[in-house]
This record gives structure tokens, C-alpha cells and sequence, in this order.
């Protein structure tokens, strides 16, 4: 008991040290372009739907107690630090799979200094497991109750977070279900009254999930992205311009879709071409231009749908693939608010060798055949595997407790037994 006492201490002491580590090197965090539109939304308004309002609105909360984003990432710090407390203690491993948990999670420690979307995702989800650990060891029932709803609560301020979040939110909620459903009942009743429950759960978090359009002051058409980005690909295999009138600018040329074309991204079509694009995440199309680029798409896709169906596989295949030199262009390269003439030399010194090992994992790691195989995905950039990078290291580590605390388990009922 006293050992394991010392290693939780141990556990609690090594994540808060990580954690005021993590904020006085960082603080306040770095920022991208996405960040800094939020932060506009934050002070300025309004708040639109290119992304789910949850960001804004934190950090207008935010500005109450430190100026840019300062408070939100002193907010992600500890939350995902204090969650990694939690289930440290609740797994009950030992040093090796805690080493082997920090050594296997480099590309977090890339991204956990960001104050994009995703890090707080993972911070709000990594809270929720943590809480539901807990509910299912604490016995008084009003603090389970408490714990039961402060979990459900995470999962639907996530689908607050990011449009995408929904796809890790309904398979964790399922975690919820058990302890609801805990009632004598047959087998067969008691899975379906756990099947109800669940279904009932998530109705409530899609409802919660739309109740986010209230506070959405201005809203886009981010859909629209897609096809005409469709329409870039057919134009440029078919060399016409395919793109609907009204949607681009005079003068708008194949040449300059080729110019633009990313197989990565659709960002390019609506930044670098010269006579521009409309961008749908920056206004709300009325039915009439609906409508034209519904018809230009399908017009199109009807006609090349060889073209077409090539583009899409193509992107399939990049998202499932390993690393290539051309992917993750602009992992860990955003800036930081806080100049370093405003840190001092122990920040700048520690910062200075932060960064050199991130530029020495991007020239030796990220093009190495081991690391490949960890980061999926590679064209959409590193953050959006925060969550499902920490979730499968967790989920073995997790997995590997169970298996030893059974075993032991076994081994003292054997011995009782003799």
C-alpha cells in the first residue's frame, strides 16, 4: 500500500511539474491563423459557424483574466495534465509503461504548446475519461451523480469544440451507459434498455449540438468548399474553367487553378489564385447561388465522373497513408503572441531548445520510416491526431492494467483456493 501510495505521489508531482513547465516555457501559447480569427471573433464579433463557437466564446471569457490567449492555454495545461493524474493513478502502472507512455506521445509534445481547437479537444475528452474513472470508484451516490453529469457535460461542450468532434463523442458516450442502466433485469432487457439509454443520450448531445447555432451571429457556407474544389480538380484534367459565374474573378484561367491546386488542401484555391475565388467560409450563399454550384458540380462530375471519382480516392489514400515530404508543411511553425524581448533568459534559453528539437524531429524524425507508421494521415496536418494519437496510447496502457490486475487477481484466487 505505501508503494503505491509513493508512486501516485510521484505521478501527481511529475504531471504538475510538466504542467508549470509546459506554461512558463510557453505561455501564452502559440497562435495560427485560425486562432487569431477566433480571437477576433472574441473581441470583436460577430461569432460565426466556420468553426463551432466553443473557441470564441472561451476566449471572450478569457479576457477577463489575461489579455490574447493566455487563459485558454493555462485552461488546456491543466485540464490535460490533471486528467493524465487521474488515470495514472486509476491505471496503476508501472514506471516502464509510464516512460514508454512519454516516450511514445513526441508528436503531442509538438502540439500541446498550440492553442488551436483540436489541443482543447483533447484536453476536454481527456477530462471526461477521466471522470468517468472516477464515477465507476467513487461509491456515494450523489457524487457519482455529480461526476456522471460534469462527464456528460464534456462530451457536449466538445461538440461544441469542433465540427468533427462527434465522431469520438458517440462512441464514449457509450462509457456513460453502464452505471445507468445497472439494474436487475434479465440479459437480453438489460441490453436493450442499455441500447434506449444510449440512443436517448445521444439524441440529447445532437440537440445540445445544434443549440450552439443560437449563439452563431453570422453565418457561412463551408460546404461549398468541397465542391468547387471538385470543380478546381476537373478543370484543370479537362482544361476548362469549370467554376460557376459570379464565383470567380475576371479573367480566371486553368493556368491559375494549376497554380493553386494542392492535393493536400483546398486552402490555395481560395488564397493564391490572382483573380480570385469567393470563399465560402466568409459569407452565407443565398438559394440562387446554391443552386449554381450545385448544378456546375454536378454538371461536372456527371460528365468526368472518371475525374472525379480519381480525386476523391486520391485523398482517401493520402489521408491513410504514410508520411511524404510534401505533408505537414505547417506543423509546429505558428507564432507565439509574447515576444521574446518581453521573456526572460531562462524562458528564451529553454524556448530557443524547445525549438531545436522540433526542427531536429522534422529533418531526422518525421522522415524516418519508424515514425511514419505513427503518423497517419499526413494530409491533414499533425493536430488533428492529438486525440486519436493520446486515445490508443492510453487505450493499450489501460488495456495492459486490466490484463495485469486480472492476472493477479487469478493468481490469489488459485492460491486461496489451494
Amino acid at each position: 500500500m505505501m508503494l503505491l501510495k509513493r508512486r501516485e505521489l510521484w505521478c501527481t508531482v511529475v504531471c504538475l511539474l510538466i504542467a508549470i513547465l509546459q506554461i512558463a516555457v510557453f505561455y501564452p501559447g502559440y497562435i495560427s491563423h485560425d486562432v487569431v480569427h477566433q480571437l477576433d471573433q472574441a473581441r470583436l464579433g460577430p461569432i460565426n459557424d466556420v468553426s463551432p463557437p466553443a473557441a470564441a466564446l472561451l476566449l471572450r471569457f478569457g479576457q477577463r483574466f489575461a489579455e490574447g490567449t493566455g487563459f485558454v492555454f493555462v485552461l488546456n495545461t491543466f485540464l490535460f495534465w490533471g486528467s493524465m493524474v487521474l488515470l495514472l493513478r486509476r491505471a496503476r502502472v508501472g514506471w516502464l509503461w509510464f516512460l514508454a507512455l512519454v516516450v511514445s506521445s513526441v508528436p503531442l509534445w509538438l502540439l500541446l504548446p498550440h492553442v488551436w481547437t483540436d489541443i482543447h479537444l483533447l484536453s476536454v475528452l481527456a477530462t471526461y475519461v477521466a471522470l468517468v474513472s472516477l464515477v465507476f470508484r467513487v461509491r456515494h451516490k450523489g457524487i457519482q451523480n455529480l461526476l456522471w453529469l460534469m462527464a456528460f457535460l464534456c462530451l457536449a461542450w466538445s461538440t461544441w469544440v469542433r465540427h468533427n468532434a462527434i465522431l469520438a463523442v458517440i462512441p464514449l458516450l457509450w462509457l456513460l451507459v453502464p452505471r445507468l442502466a445497472s439494474v436487475e433485469s434479465s440479459a437480453g432487457m438489460l441490453r436493450l434498455k442499455r441500447i434506449g439509454l444510449f440512443g436517448l443520450l445521444m439524441l440529447i448531445l445532437l440537440v445540445l449540438r445544434s443549440a450552439s447555432g443560437l449563439v452563431v451571429e453570422q453565418r457561412a457556407s463551408t460546404w461549398a468548399i468541397i465542391p468547387l474544389w471538385d470543380l478546381q480538380v476537373i478543370s484543370i484534367a479537362t482544361n476548362q474553367q469549370l467554376l460557376p459565374e459570379g464565383f470567380v474573378g475576371e479573367g480566371m484561367t486553368v493556368e491559375q487553378l494549376q497554380k493553386a491546386f494542392s492535393p493536400n488542401t483546398n486552402v490555395p484555391l481560395f488564397t493564391y489564385t490572382t483573380s480570385g475565388v469567393r470563399n465560402p467560409t466568409l459569407e452565407r450563399f443565398d438559394q440562387e447561388n446554391t443552386a449554381k454550384i450545385f448544378n456546375a458540380w454536378a454538371d461536372a462530375v456527371a460528365k468526368n465522373p472518371g475525374v472525379w471519382a480519381q480525386h476523391r480516392i486520391d485523398l482517401m489514400l493520402r489521408m491513410l497513408g504514410s508520411y511524404r515530404t510534401d505533408d505537414l508543411v505547417h506543423m509546429v511553425d505558428s507564432p507565439r503572441f509574447l515576444p521574446d524581448a518581453n521573456r526572460t533568459a531562462l524562458q528564451t534559453r529553454l524556448h530557443q531548445q524547445w525549438r531545436g528539437l522540433v526542427d531536429w524531429l522534422k529533418q531526422q524524425g518525421f522522415a524516418s520510416p519508424w515514425l511514419s507508421i505513427v503518423l497517419l494521415a499526413p494530409s491533414a496536418e499533425l493536430r488533428y491526431l492529438a486525440w486519436p494519437i493520446w486515445a490508443v496510447l492510453f487505450a493499450v496502457m489501460f488495456g495492459a492494467s486490466v490484463r495485469k490486475n486480472t492476472s493477479v487477481s487469478a493468481a490469489k484466487s488459485s492460491g486461496a483456493g489451494t
